[in-house]
């Protein structure tokens, strides 16, 4: 049984259970409801909601053949989305899920997939009661790595790029081995898979640092205007977001800029000025991740692409957490590349 309650997960990620059949604190084996749902977007869902105590190969084929094989369809009068929650659900099952357009909440694993976006609990603790030490960042540069390369580089490779040693990297392999069990070291697309479906649900999202500008110019010309500055000053930078997305799997005209860059810049003697997020056309970020960058520089040189931009599953994980519209489905066609191995 799940050390946390439904309720408490809920509060915790900003979402608010607005009407339910019943109110269980915990998961069980196996109920049937439509919940009512308030997101932390502000969008009201209703859900066709399942409660089960695990959920793994068994119960995905329990679901579908309650709810039908397409999409879990339910009857022609109830098309309320199918949502999942479990204390504990499989890596397999929670890819399964989400490739159904259906949302879950895994209490054990502390994470959601709710209408379209994850979620991770905040203030999840050991079993001592101590907050776990961060994760190193050469652990998700590695894991990076193996998702889009064709084959998995040289330990000495991949020390020479992150800027580091073999043994550093060779440790960084067994943590990766100790932090996802089903690690096999092998570029499978089961694997693949597996250490996306991770990246996704642990990846640090919340510590960048990000200024905010708007311009009247083209897109196009205030991503160049602004690597045109970074560069003169010998500033690393790197494209990302929606417009990586758009150079790796085009999809829609980008509306906004997103570009890494090491230190704050201004950028008004441009024709910028500065904006508030909902306003912005070009977000300046500075990541806490370093190793952004350098798999950026390596991808970028690799692919000969006009440019540096971040690697496609970097681009990936950012495109998640990007609020413009439609972003969900260039998502899901980004990652179908990544996994396909068909990004170069």
């Amino acid at each position: 049984m799940s050390e946390h309650t439904i309720h408490g997960f809920l509060q915790e990620i900003g979402s608010v259970l607005l009407q339910a059949s019943a109110y269980p604190q915990q998961p069980r084996n196996h109920s049937h409801q439509l919940w009512k749902l308030e997101l932390p977007s502000n969008r009201t869902v209703t859900f066709s909601t399942h409660l089960f105590e695990t959920v793994g190969a068994s119960q995905m084929l329990q679901l579908t053949s309650l709810e039908g094989p397409n999409h879990y369809n339910k009857s022609d009068n109830d098309t309320s989305p199918c949502l999942v929650i479990a204390s504990t659900i499989t890596a397999k099952a929670r890819e399964q899920l989400i490739r159904t357009g259906s949302s879950y909440i895994a209490l054990h694993q502390g994470s959601a997939y709710l209408d379209g976006t994850f979620y991770q609990q905040k203030h999840a603790v050991s079993s001592s009661g101590k907050t776990p030490r961060p994760l190193p960042w050469n652990l998700y540069a590695l894991a990076r790595f193996i998702i889009f390369s064709p084959t998995i580089p040289h330990q000495q490779e991949i020390a020479d790029i992150l800027n580091t040693t073999q043994p550093t990297i060779s440790r960084t392999f067994s943590l990766l081995r100790h932090n996802l069990k089903q690690f096999d070291s092998s570029t499978s697309l089961t694997q693949k898979s597996n250490l996306l479906s991770w990246l996704e649900h642990v990846y640090p999202t919340k510590h960048d640092f990000t200024t905010y500008w708007s311009s009247s110019a083209p897109l196009a010309q205030q991503i160049k205007t602004v690597q045109k500055v970074l560069s003169a000053t010998g500033t690393p930078s790197a494209v990302a977001g929606v417009a990586a997305s758009d150079m790796y799997s085009p999809w829609k005209h980008p509306q906004t800029g997103l570009i890494l860059t090491s230190k704050i810049t201004d950028f008004e003697e441009e024709g910028f000025f500065e904006s508030s997020p909902e306003k912005a056309t070009m977000q300046i970020s500075i990541p806490a991740d370093p190793t952004r960058f350098t798999t950026a520089q390596w991808w970028s040189d690799e692919s000969g692409l006009p440019g540096i931009y971040t690697d496609p599953v970097d681009t990936y994980l950012t495109l998640l957490r990007s609020k413009e519209a439609d972003i969900r489905e260039a998502a899901q066609i980004l990652k179908t590349k990544i996994l396909e191995g068909v990004m170069k």
